[in-house]
């Protein structure tokens, strides 16, 4: 039985909250995970790591006390991606700070690097700790999952035209245009980012939804003048975030990973199907500019192929974390990974201890 922590800590190697932090009641293991910079590459890592994003940091130990000692964990962190490799720590709570104090180093490296765990107690810090937690990622499955809800009574409103139509658009536009600003805003407390040309897509869909909610803001109060250029504008702004959302996720050039019916495929396939969907938008909004009327089977069509694309990010946004049901799946596998069991990272963590022997030794700040 795992037991997950109320607070949230900061480590001081990157200033990232250590997510995911929970301790096995059985085991007295604790696993956890933060997130790091790109791997080492073109000019540092940073080319990298702003079109990629960023790596994780995995971490594993064994909870130990002495007497009415302090709490001390003694564990192995490892880099995956990240700008380091594997290594050992400990860490001792210091019940005066409250916070959890000790070192780490690097495997094949004999020095120890000091290691600060502070609660996140700043405004900043307490919304990154949020951001970054399993409260986020339910956030943003429920509002995927909200969204496909929203789209199919969107095509409904197009088939059968009730009197309605114009004010539950305006909602469902205002929500979509404030959870997309909420995404965005996300993103800027992040230390995992996700790739540039992914958040340009978002924001590009929130000036589309913010525009859209302009369209039937002015179509309630009875204006008719610039209904055409919102549309089209709108249009358009999709039409281009679905472009970068298409290049941000294309996954590698194989036949088997480009498989609509792949997972890590998800993303992009619900990508492309809002830009296929995006295109009929485009094209009725171009033909009422040039004076034709809007054509309704172009908009029904757009909702349709738009409801598919909603599905894909469903079933894209459910992860290890968060399933279908906003359930929180065991993280142990995810976070220990295949290739290393506790009992690995223990032996592993007891050697490279064991190794140290100049506890004399300058910690170097980090």
């Amino acid at each position: 039985m795992a037991l997950n922590t109320a607070q949230t800590f900061v480590e001081s190697r990157y200033k990232s909250p250590i997510v995911g932090l929970c301790v096995d009641l059985e085991s007295l293991r604790v696993n956890g995970k933060y997130s790091t910079p790109a791997a080492s590459g073109l000019l540092g890592g940073y080319v990298d790591g702003f079109t990629k994003g960023y790596g994780h940091s995995y971490i594993d130990g064994q909870v130990s006390r002495d007497g009415d000692g302090p709490v001390t964990i003694v564990g192995n962190w490892r880099h995956d991606p990240g700008p380091l490799s594997t290594g050992c720590f400990e860490m001792t709570y210091d019940s005066t700070t409250k916070t959890m104090r000790g070192w780490w180093a690097e495997t094949g490296d004999c020095e120890r690097n000091e290691w600060v765990w502070a609660p996140a107690t700043t405004l900043h810090g307490t919304i990154a700790a949020w951001v970054q937690s399993i409260a986020m990622a339910r956030y943003t499955v429920a509002c995927c999952q909200i969204y496909v809800a929203f789209t199919i009574t969107q095509l409904l409103l197009a088939l059968f035209e009730p009197p309605s139509s114009v004010a539950a658009q305006q909602w469902f536009n205002s929500i979509y245009s404030f959870t997309y600003l909420s995404f965005l805003v996300s993103y800027t407390y992040l230390q995992k980012k996700p790739a540039m040309a992914y958040m340009a897509g978002v924001f590009l869909y929130f000036l589309g939804y913010a525009t859209f909610l302009l369209f039937y803001t002015m179509s309630s109060a009875g204006k008719s003048d610039g209904l055409e250029a919102c549309y089209l504008t709108g249009s358009l702004l999709f039409l281009t975030g679905s472009v970068s959302l298409v290049a941000a996720t294309l996954p590698p050039m194989q036949l088997a990973k480009l498989s609509p019916f792949t997972v890590g495929a998800s993303l992009f396939w619900g990508s492309v199907s809002f830009l296929i969907g995006s295109v009929a938008f485009t094209w009725d909004a171009a033909r009422v500019i040039g004076g034709n009327g809007y054509t309704p089977w172009l908009t029904k069509a757009g909702y349709a192929v738009f409801i598919v694309g909603r599905v894909y990010f469903v079933w894209g946004s459910v992860n290890p974390d968060v399933g279908i049901f906003l359930q929180r799946t065991p993280l142990k596998a995810l976070l220990t990974g295949p290739a290393s069991t506790p009992k690995d990272f223990a032996a592993d963590a007891v050697k490279l201890s064991a190794s140290q022997q100049h506890p004399e030794r300058k910690l170097t700040e980090v």
